[in-house]
């Protein structure tokens, strides 16, 4: 019989938004930490919350109601 040659790539799910973030330490030495997207290679401010958390839900509204 004929063996049907299988595709040698990887299907891989689609990253969450929320998952996309990861927490990186400041390469200049401060100690400090930021947050790199990997998907869309955003970053944080230097100590920002993690986006998508409560912390920066919460930071994002107390900016808006400031305005």
């Amino acid at each position: 019989g004929v063996v049907a040659a299988r595709a040698a790539t990887t299907v891989r799910p689609p990253v969450r938004p929320e998952d996309a973030w990861v927490e990186v330490v400041d390469p200049h030495g401060s100690g400090r930490k930021y947050w790199w997207n990997k998907v869309t290679n955003e970053t944080t401010p230097l100590d920002a919350p993690r986006p998508g958390s409560a912390m920066a839900k919460l930071k994002a509204f107390k900016d808006e109601v400031a305005r």
